[in-house]
């Protein structure tokens, strides 16, 4: 019996905006405006579905201008299609870290408070939480919809 293989998780910056995103085949994680850009967090099961999704957003008239990583880079829509296994880097975490939270933590505390040994929080930068954790994978974060700030920013 094989293991299955890891979901692609990744982010794509689409210029202009679309008004609507049309049908995906993937889970959409977050969309969201990013200056003059719209930002989507996917998650897909196979490469199939990646490039059914590069297909439908160019069918709709959308640019997919960068395609963000869990590891930190940003690579072109024809490389994540030559190689779609570069979606399926998760790396691991461990000591203090920073996450943004994208539409409000609160109703995640508990999902946040869970990942982690011990949080800190500063009123002046309400969306920033910092937190110690151990053997913490970025693939958790981006499925609660927190963008990993330091030590590197995933996705980017």
């Amino acid at each position: 019996m094989t293991a299955a293989a890891p979901a692609l998780r990744f982010s794509l910056l689409l210029r202009p905006p679309p008004s609507e995103l049309p049908e995906l085949p993937c889970s959409v994680i977050l969309s969201l405006r990013r200056g003059d850009a719209l930002e989507v967090w996917l998650t897909c099961g196979n490469a199939a579905m990646l490039a059914r999704i590069l297909l439908a957003l160019s069918d709709a008239g959308c640019a997919v201008t960068n395609v963000g990583l869990l590891d930190g880079r940003f690579v072109s829509p024809l490389a994540i299609l030559n190689k779609p296994e570069l979606a399926a880097a998760d790396p691991e975490l461990s000591g203090w870290i920073a996450v943004e939270c994208l539409g409000g933590c609160a109703g995640r505390l508990r999902d946040v408070v869970q990942l982690c040994g011990e949080v800190r929080w500063n009123a002046r930068e309400p969306s920033l939480l910092r937190l110690r954790v151990g053997r913490l994978r970025v693939s958790r974060l981006f499925d609660l919809r927190l963008r990993l700030v330091e030590p590197f920013r995933a996705p980017p």
